[in-house]
């Protein structure tokens, strides 16, 4: 599906660039042992483009739990999971919160094989808000900061869990050295596509 089919909010659009977000999601899966019995999760999923794009690329469903803090979203979600056989529309669940979340985080503490995330690429510090509050979310942590990110993803991830995620070049945006080894797998401008895959749980 191309992503120009996708609907979308006049506010939000996904870039080409989370369809190469979808496409190393898709490879990494595909090459694990335990594929298809592994579970994903989307996380600041939007509509849900990214989640959808890697089970569009595999050759078995595998379980997607989508996870978005503007439930303004879930119209064009639910309209993009119509455009799925059932049985993939059957894997995919969306959940509205946020990562903030204590409860929430609880709640899927060690579940995840694979954390997939286009998340906000600016500190609401470094650069100026626009006067759309929605846009605003989905550009800017404000509504929630890069540690609290990086901790629900490592508590979300099983022990041998990894993240996908795209980010800009900026040192207060990457993965914590403490929770995950991290590595560059793209570059597109300022913006990185990271592989981090999870360090020792012991203690946590």
């Amino acid at each position: 599906m191309n992503i120009s089919e996708y609907y979308q909010p006049d506010f939000y659009h996904f870039c080409e660039n989370t369809i190469k977000l979808a496409d190393e999601a898709s490879k990494l899966l595909s090459s694990m042992k335990d594929f298809p019995d592994v579970r994903v999760l989307d996380l600041c999923s939007g509509c849900g483009v990214v989640g959808m794009e890697i089970l569009a690329r595999l050759s078995r469903p595998v379980r997607v739990d989508f996870l978005e803090l503007q439930v303004e979203f879930n119209q064009y979600f639910k309209r993009n999971l119509s455009m799925f056989p059932k049985e993939y529309v059957s894997n995919m669940k969306l959940i509205n919160g946020n990562f903030t979340d204590k409860n929430l985080l609880a709640e899927m503490k060690g579940r995840y094989d694979l954390v997939v995330s286009n998340p906000p690429f600016y500190l609401s510090d470094k650069a100026r808000l626009g006067t759309n509050e929605k846009k605003n979310i989905c550009r800017f942590f404000i509504r929630g900061l890069p540690p609290q990110f990086w901790e629900f993803c490592f508590m979300a991830l099983k022990d041998d869990g990894n993240c996908l995620v795209l980010t800009k070049d900026d040192v207060d945006l990457c993965p914590p050295s403490n929770n995950f080894s991290w590595n560059v797998l793209d570059r597109y401008g300022d913006h990185l596509l990271v592989l981090a895959s999870v360090l020792d749980k012991n203690g946590c």
